[in-house]
């Protein structure tokens, strides 16, 4: 009796997944292959990733040599609240390497910090975001005090300290 039972299940669901797929659904083979080629998918991710929390370790040197960065960040003469300081290789003058990062905070930067990271040195773009401090719902590390302030500059290739006054971001540019 079970087991007609279940073939009727099974009867019904094979005849349920046959209306499926008069309605342009995929037929019972090729969920079975999506099924496949997923549970697949999810085990060579795995694979890669024990791979290379394994192996990278031993890897290499560790990629370039980085150097902190550290300093002020102004604005009309004043500490800026909050923000980023971003450094991109300048590639116009033969920059190269990863970006480096640092998080304004009170007026002060430094790529050594915990969600920072350093530069290689040599021309780089500096762009800043400065933000007043003051969280609201949407901001939560306040709204921008002057518009982007970009500025190419040369980074020794050794740990430095370089300053910034944003106000020159005011001005408009010469035409």
């Amino acid at each position: 009796m079970a087991a007609k039972s279940q073939l009727s299940n099974l009867s019904d669901w094979t005849q349920t997944t046959r209306s499926f797929d008069s309605l342009g659904k995929k037929s019972f083979a090729q969920k079975v292959e999506v099924q496949y080629a997923m549970k697949n998918t999810g085990r060579l991710i795995c694979y890669w990733l024990l791979f290379n929390l394994l192996a990278a370790p031993g890897c290499g040197d560790g990629g370039p040599k980085l150097y902190e960065i550290s300093g002020t960040v102004t604005f009309k003469g004043q500490p800026v609240p909050a923000g980023t300081v971003m450094f991109t290789p300048d590639q116009r003058k033969g920059g190269s390497g990863p970006s480096g990062l640092a998080t304004i905070k009170q007026g002060r930067y430094d790529t050594a910090d915990s969600d920072g990271t350093g530069v290689m040195g040599g021309p780089y773009v500096v762009q800043i975001i400065g933000l007043d401090g003051k969280p609201t719902e949407m901001c939560p590390e306040g709204v921008p005090l002057f518009p982007d302030y970009t500025e190419s500059i040369d980074l020794p290739r050794q740990n430095s300290t370089k300053d910034f006054e944003t106000a020159s971001a005011l001005r408009k540019p010469n035409r």
